[in-house]
């Protein structure tokens, strides 16, 4: 048994499988529940933000899914051998690669910047005594809309990774 590609392995996928699942709930269920539910959803994206864990851990399992994957990927292609990397199935891994490094830049930029603004926004709000101006609420449904959209495409990029990852030895 090779300890290295299956220590690789279990790490790629339950990150990969905890990552996508957020991503997805995030996309197609948290940020549009907040948005249907106006002030009431918002208050309960700020109070989400307080805690951390959540927001902390979607760095951290995309990075260990991306890290694993791609030490993963050097394994199986030889270190990225020429003649290796010319096959339909290393192509159809490789896309699903692409589809991965995508969800996983996506995420690191355009997620985590609107989700900081977000954050900082929600502390300066839970430091007045009034709770949130008219403007600051108008910015925060923006900004959760942006966030809705923004999840949507992350978890779309990431589940065609996972299509074109698991499918590609399906490939021959």
């Amino acid at each position: 048994m090779d300890w290295y590609v299956t220590i690789l392995r279990v790490l790629h996928i339950s990150a990969g499988v905890y990552w996508v699942g957020a991503g997805l709930f995030m996309g197609l269920i948290l940020y549009p529940t907040a948005i249907r539910l106006g002030a009431d959803g918002r208050k309960y994206l700020m109070a989400m933000h307080k805690s951390r864990i959540f927001v902390l851990s979607m760095p951290v399992v995309s990075i260990v899914t991306t890290v694993a994957g791609l030490l993963l990927y050097a394994k199986v292609t030889n270190n990225f051998e020429a003649e290796i990397m010319k096959t339909t199935k290393n192509w159809v891994l490789s896309v699903g690669i692409v589809a991965g490094f995508l969800a996983f830049g996506h995420g690191l930029f355009a997620m985590s910047m609107m989700d900081n603004k977000f954050g900082k926004l929600a502390k300066q709000i839970e430091s007045q005594p009034d709770g949130a101006t008219s403007e600051q609420d108008a910015q925060l449904a923006t900004m959760t809309e942006k966030l809705s959209l923004h999840a949507k495409i992350s978890a779309g990029l990431a589940v065609i990774a996972v299509v074109f990852m698991a499918g590609h030895r399906y490939v021959a």
